[in-house]
C-alpha cells in the first residue's frame, strides 16, 4: 500500500472478486507503525439510499446476507450493477478498463439511463 506523502493515514480498498480493505499508520509520539488488513466485504452498506435499499433487496450476496459492502464495491459488484443499469452484460475488468479509458478523455465509461 503506497503512502502519501505528509499523511499519517493511509486507508485503502482492495478490490477483486469481493473487497478488502486496509491501513496503516504512523503512531503519533511513537517510533512505531501499524498496519492492518481484513475482510471487509461483507459488513453491511452503511446509510443507504432509496436505490441502495432496491438493490439490496434485488441482489443477495453469496453469503446469504443482503446488502453486503462487497455487492456494491467489488468487480462482481461493478458487473452486476452495470448490467442492472444498462442491460450490457460485462465482466468487472471491462467496466474498469472502461472507465480508465474514459478517465482519460475527461468521462466516466458509463452512461445513465
Amino acid at each position: 500500500m503506497a503512502r502519501r506523502r505528509g499523511r499519517k493515514t493511509v486507508f485503502a480498498v482492495i478490490i477483486g472478486t469481493g473487497c478488502r480493505r486496509g491501513r496503516s499508520a504512523k503512531m503519533a509520539g511513537a517510533h512505531r507503525r501499524q498496519r492492518y488488513g481484513s475482510e471487509w466485504g461483507h459488513n453491511p452498506l452503511p446509510w443507504m439510499d432509496d436505490d441502495e435499499l432496491r438493490y439490496r433487496e434485488e441482489i443477495p450476496c453469496y453469503c446469504g446476507k443482503q446488502g453486503c459492502i462487497e455487492t456494491f464495491i467489488s468487480r462482481t459488484g461493478f458487473a452486476t450493477d452495470y448490467q442492472r443499469l444498462s442491460g450490457n452484460a460485462l465482466k468487472g475488468d471491462e467496466i474498469i478498463r472502461l472507465v480508465r479509458r474514459a478517465g482519460r478523455r475527461g468521462g466516466t465509461g458509463v452512461k445513465p439511463l
